[in-house]
């Protein structure tokens, strides 16, 4: 499967393409028409071409699938009577196995409509299933995949009221947040509450950074969150982020603001607590919390969680991330040996991983050792395969996003 390309930032508006941009193109094909292509697609799906969801999602005329799709793919569901219930967690399935393949692109634009109409069709079924769970698991994983927050978590409640459902589904999506409706069909399950706090992780990842030199940074982190460096922050004293020392025009008013969001990051380590005490999720969250530990610079918080993490999970993913923290840890603590070790154990679950890989390389350089540096340098290029899912720090931001593929294996097989 395609690793999304990783997107800076990702816009909280939705692109909107008007009728200037269908104009352009090639007259539309008749409803017939339309009908028949998108029942091709879902007939071929539902017989096992899992290519079908990838000729739709990398057709020409994608805008005008997309709308087509709804009321095309309705269609195609309630045309066999027997067969409903599949049908419909056919063409649910069907969209995300589609959207996977804009994530990262400006095509993602043409996924939240999609993915809004199968939350919709699969809310309108009855009671939950143990399928539409599998469904929404793989909906945020997806989501995530693309840095789309926003549609995950909807927008900002100021007069505490939330939003009302309305018939549009992807303006109830846009509102209330699409994990918002996974949650309201299944409450209790640990990974949605794990997407929130992924969430915020992400949109305060950049938290500790204002101030200080880009160029002057290494490691995994803009910077820590350390008493000193909070202390600059209230009063003012941080000049330009480019090496000139110049002072930042307002500082004192931006300083405050970021000083405040420092709250956020802390509130953020509740959220992981709590997660702690579900054991499907508590090694994850061990290692987010070690994470947070050292961005606030409490390098023994952040070793007892990665203990913690190690005795609850061997995840290969997990381990690796465990292993690359400590490095880290040991590496802030001038514990040579025991940092490149600890690349070494990551390296040992992952070879070649592009971010253990850099961090060993680079204390090795720095202890004189040049050679071996350059002999992990040479293998490095040499045979890695350019893939980032061969580096877990690479989709650390993701969030579940490594689990996709497993969840479209599960309702592929609930389908067929």
């Amino acid at each position: 499967m395609d690793m999304p390309a990783r997107r800076a930032q990702v816009s909280c508006m939705m692109v909107v393409i008007l009728a200037g941009m269908a104009g352009k193109a090639a007259e539309p094909p008749a409803a017939s028409q339309r009908q028949a292509l998108v029942a091709g697609w879902l007939n071929r799906y539902a017989e096992g071409d899992v290519d079908a969801a990838r000729a739709f999602a990398m057709q020409r005329e994608r805008l005008q699938a997309v709308r087509a799709f709804p009321d095309q793919a309705r269609k195609w569901i309630e045309s066999d009577p027997r067969e409903l219930v599949n049908r419909r967690l056919t063409a649910a399935t069907f969209v995300i196995d589609a959207v996977r393949h804009w994530a990262g692109s400006e095509d993602w634009q043409y996924a939240r409509p999609l993915i809004a109409w199968g939350c919709a069709e699969l809310g309108s079924a009855g009671p939950p299933t143990p399928a539409e769970r599998i469904w929404h698991l793989a909906a945020v994983a997806v989501l995530e995949s693309a840095d789309d927050w926003p549609f995950l978590l909807g927008q900002v409640i100021k007069d505490g009221r939330p939003f009302k459902t309305v018939k549009d589904p992807l303006l109830n999506d846009l509102r209330q947040g699409h994990l918002a409706h996974a949650v309201a069909r299944f409450p209790n399950e640990p990974r949605f509450s794990l997407a929130s706090a992924v969430a915020v992780e992400n949109l305060t990842w950049s938290i500790g950074g204002f101030g200080r030199d880009s160029n002057l940074r290494n490691g995994l982190l803009a910077g820590e969150i350390d008493p000193a460096y909070q202390t600059r922050l209230r009063e003012g004293a941080l000049v330009a982020d480019d090496g000139s020392n110049k002072p930042i025009p307002g500082v004192k008013f931006l300083a405050r603001a970021h000083l405040t969001r420092i709250d956020e990051v802390r509130r953020l380590r509740d959220q992981y607590q709590a997660l702690t005490r579900q054991p499907s999720v508590a090694a994850e969250a061990h290692v987010r919390l070690a994470l947070l530990a050292i961005r606030f610079a409490e390098p023994d918080t952040a070793l007892r969680h990665i203990g913690q993490a190690q005795a609850l999970g061997r995840e290969p993913y997990l381990v690796f991330l465990s292993y690359l923290f400590t490095g880290a840890v040991r590496e802030r603590q001038g514990q040579d040996d025991e940092a490149i070790g600890a690349y070494r154990s990551a390296l040992n679950v992952f070879p070649r991983a592009q971010s253990a890989t850099s961090l060993l390389a680079t204390r090795l350089f720095s202890l004189g050792r040049q050679s071996e540096a350059a002999a992990m340098a040479d293998d490095f290029f040499q045979f890695y395969p350019g893939d980032l899912a061969g580096d877990p720090w690479c989709t650390y931001r993701l969030g579940d996003y490594r689990l996709l593929p497993t969840y479209l294996a599960q309702l592929r097989a609930a389908i067929n």
